[in-house]
C-alpha cells in the first residue's frame, strides 16, 4: 500500500504527537498568564529596588580581578540603564583664526547628568528575559554564557524578578498563574508517556 507508513517513520510520527501535545499545554499556560503580564507592563517599581540590583552588579565588577565576570556583568548592567551618567563640563574658550588675528568663542559648560535607571516592569522584564535566555542556552551555542558567568547573572536575575513581584501585584499574579499551571499541567504531562515521547531524541530512546 503506497500510503502505508513505513516502519522507520512510526517513531518520529509518534514523537510528533507527543511534541504537539506538550506545545499545546505550554501555549495554554502562556495564554492564561499573559493577561497579567500585559497588565503589569506599565507598572513602575521603586527606583531604589533597581538601584540595589545595579549596586550589586557594580560590587561584582569591582571585586573581579580576573576580568572573567566584569564584561558580561557590565553588559547586563547596561540593559537596566535609561540614561547614562555624564560628567559636568566647564566653559571653554575656543580660538578661531582670522586673517587679522584670532577671536575667541565661549562654549558654555554642561551640568552633570545623573544616571537614570529603568524602573517600568515592561522594559525590566524584557531585559530579564533576554539575559535569562542567554544563560539557558546550551554550552555549544554561539551566544552561550559560560557556567560561572551564568551562575552570577542568574542570581541577579532571580533578585530582579523577586523585586518585580514585590512591587507589581499584577506581575506577581502572572507569575503565580504560570507556576500553578506548570505544577498542575506541564510537569505531570512531562513525566507522562506523552511527555517522554516529546523529549525522546531518537527512535532508540523511544523504545527504552
Amino acid at each position: 500500500n503506497p500510503s502505508a507508513m513505513r516502519p522507520y517513520d512510526v517513531a518520529p510520527a509518534v514523537q510528533d504527537v507527543g511534541t504537539k501535545a506538550m506545545q499545546a499545554a505550554e501555549a495554554l499556560r502562556t495564554r492564561a498568564s499573559s493577561p497579567y503580564y500585559q497588565a503589569a507592563q506599565s507598572d513602575n517599581i521603586n527606583p531604589n529596588a533597581v538601584r540595589s540590583i545595579v549596586n550589586r552588579m557594580d560590587d561584582i565588577v569591582a571585586s573581579d580581578k580576573t576580568g572573567i565576570l566584569s564584561r558580561p556583568v557590565s553588559q547586563a548592567r547596561s540593559l537596566l540603564i535609561d540614561t547614562p551618567a555624564q560628567a559636568a563640563t566647564s566653559t571653554q574658550r575656543i580660538a578661531k583664526s582670522l586673517p587679522n588675528g584670532a577671536i575667541y568663542q565661549s562654549v558654555p559648560g554642561k551640568a552633570a547628568v545623573q544616571e537614570k535607571l529603568i524602573n517600568d516592569v515592561g522594559n525590566l522584564d524584557r531585559a530579564r528575559k533576554f539575559l535569562r535566555d542567554k544563560v539557558e542556552l546550551p554550552p555549544f551555542a554561539a551566544e552561550a554564557i559560560p557556567k560561572e558567568e551564568g551562575k552570577v547573572i542568574g542570581g541577579v536575575l532571580s533578585e530582579l524578578r523577586s523585586r518585580m513581584e514585590r512591587n507589581s501585584p499584577k506581575f506577581a499574579q502572572g507569575r503565580q498563574e504560570y507556576e500553578r499551571l506548570s505544577r498542575s499541567v506541564i510537569e505531570p504531562m512531562a513525566g507522562s508517556p506523552t511527555g517522554q515521547l516529546a523529549n525522546a531524541a531518537t527512535p532508540e530512546a523511544q523504545r527504552a
